[in-house]
């Protein structure tokens, strides 16, 4: 986020419905969510009579969709959104960020076929809006969480991302019987300034407690914009300190990928009782509309994860 779509934002944002509260259809979907702290999932459940399978792979993609309102992006939100949601469809889970507006929302949920949907949208009280952020799977969830950051810089100043209630999502996925990993998505504090990187540390560092606490010997996997730059000295601090405390790795450097440092990142770690290893990392080239103009003012960021059982 910038300052300049921002102000405009909390100018005319809460004038305009176009999404600050929770969506109304809170249960219109099999596995869909969309208030804080509950779950729905499919009322199949898994065969536990059989082991399953002992190894497999997860195509998954992080994608900031850049779902603000139009008057703030300058061009078809819902258009683009639109376009956006079938394109999901080939990924077993998908995390997005920047779904901002329940108009928005709509038009990106009418192409996704996930049967287990889970948004992040209810607003702080007196923040513009909610999180913007959501998980797509095809998998059980069997647990839900979702934390709001406790730091943000910025109303009319900064990034702005007080507008905003930024935070993350945790969920625990059963991906086959009896094999289960956790899932985190977040979209950090944007922003160059000092009282930017403070508050973007202490997002990591919210994130790091987090994951030491509910997924203490687990296999994890997050998804997410981190806003953390290579560049910026106090970012790598703290994408250092994080991946070193939690044991993770990113998906770009385990395969050597071309694109090294971007903020849109795939994490990763084994668990005590399975093991991860990427297979791929790449951007696709099919995110394009309109001849070509890019579907988002981020790139998708698409990984495939081979996982196999293990015990350590």
């Amino acid at each position: 986020m910038n300052t300049g779509r921002l102000i405009f934002l909390f100018v005319v944002g809460l004038m305009l419905p176009f999404g600050c509260s929770p969506s109304s259809d809170t249960n219109s979907d099999a596995g869909e969510n969309t208030e804080r702290g509950s779950t729905n999932v499919p009322e199949t459940s898994s065969d536990t009579s059989s082991p399953g399978p002992s190894e497999g792979s997860l195509k998954i993609v992080t994608y900031n969709v850049h779902g603000l309102a139009g008057g703030i992006t300058g061009d078809n939100t819902n258009e683009r959104l639109k376009l956006i949601g079938p394109k999901l469809n080939v990924f077993v889970i998908a995390g997005l960020q920047e779904v901002f507006t329940e108009e928005g929302y709509t038009n990106l949920k009418a192409g996704v076929d996930h049967s287990v949907q889970h948004r992040f949208s209810k607003p702080l009280e007196g923040r513009a809006m909610g999180s913007g952020l959501m998980l797509l799977s095809r998998f059980k969830a069997l647990e839900v969480k979702e934390e709001y950051f406790k730091d943000c810089n910025g109303t009319l100043d900064g990034a702005s991302d007080c507008l905003a209630s930024k935070g993350f999502q945790m969920i625990r996925y059963e991906i086959a019987p009896g094999v289960e990993i956790d899932v985190y998505n977040s979209h950090f504090e944007a922003g160059s300034g000092a009282k930017d990187n403070e508050a973007r540390a202490n997002h990591v560092k919210q994130v790091t407690t987090a994951m030491n606490a509910w997924s203490k010997g687990r296999a994890i996997v997050y998804l997410g914009d981190t806003n953390l730059k290579t560049t910026r000295e106090s970012d790598q601090t703290a994408l250092k300190a994080w991946m070193t405390a939690i044991g993770l790795l990113d998906s770009c450097e385990a395969v050597d990928c071309p694109k090294k440092g971007r903020i849109d990142r795939v994490l990763f770690r084994s668990g005590d009782s399975l093991s991860l290893g990427v297979k791929s990392w790449n951007i696709p080239d099919d995110f394009v509309y309109n001849g070509g103009e890019t579907l988002s003012d981020h790139d998708p960021i698409v990984v495939e994860l081979e996982w196999k059982r293990s015990s350590k």
